[in-house]
């Protein structure tokens, strides 16, 4: 079996048809907060973390100190 966060969540995916076939119908914007912010499963809040360097994505003052740099760079030219 796969990890959760690289397939389909079916706890997550049940969660949310359950909300349907209760409610009916949901926005986009519903849908989106259950399967990102839900406090167990949601993306953002499962155990597993999407940043980092063997996760789903890496943020930029993560790849290089270079980042940092211009980031400085700016703030004292604009200072």
């Amino acid at each position: 079996m796969s990890e959760p966060w690289l397939t389909e969540n079916d706890a997550l995916l049940g969660i949310i048809e359950d909300r349907i076939r209760r409610a009916g119908k949901i926005t986009f914007a519903e849908f989106m907060e259950t399967a990102l912010y839900h406090p167990e499963l949601g993306y953002y809040n499962a155990a597993y973390s999407p940043i980092g360097e063997r996760a789903d994505y890496v943020t930029s003052p993560e790849t290089s100190v270079l980042f940092g740099r211009l980031v400085a760079r700016h703030l004292i030219a604009t200072w």
